[in-house]
């Protein structure tokens, strides 16, 4: 099959999981699979299944947006996307995150390396009450 399959079968798998549904995670990701985000580096089919138990027994909404990939055959893909949430921990409004997914998947389609960026002060600390407004402020100087 074609990276491209592979790809919108990852995205359509993965737009499906959420608190009640992540066995999924072993249709996507091999038994070794590095994952990596601003927040940490797990390694591993089970340490990436507790990070994602983790994150969505916070997260009362989600939902991501993919925009158009860039692939680099036979196993690359750069994946932009837009993903909104809410937070059980946070004021209960919607939070948009941009960021980019760099995605290695194997010859069977399964992913083995899985690498997030995104802007993890506008994600979480930019929605603290204090610390928001003063890391605004700070944005907001180093801008001008």
């Amino acid at each position: 099959m074609s990276l491209e399959h592979f790809l919108q079968q990852f995205l359509t798998t993965f737009q499906q999981l959420g608190a009640n549904n992540l066995s999924p995670l072993s249709t996507l990701y091999t038994e070794d699979v590095v994952f990596s985000d601003p927040l940490g580096t797990h390694l591993g089919l089970d340490q990436v299944t507790r990070y994602f138990e983790n994150m969505y027994q916070e997260v009362s909404y989600l939902q991501f947006e993919f925009k158009a990939a860039w692939l680099a055959p036979p196993h690359h893909v750069t994946q932009p996307w837009r993903m909104t949430f809410q937070h059980q921990r946070l004021p209960q409004k919607s939070i948009n995150v941009e960021g980019v997914s760099l995605l290695h998947f194997n010859n069977t389609g399964l992913v083995s390396q899985h690498q997030d960026f995104f802007d993890l002060g506008a994600m979480l600390y930019e929605q603290l009450p204090v610390l928001g407004k003063l890391i605004r402020f700070i944005k907001k100087k180093a801008a001008a």
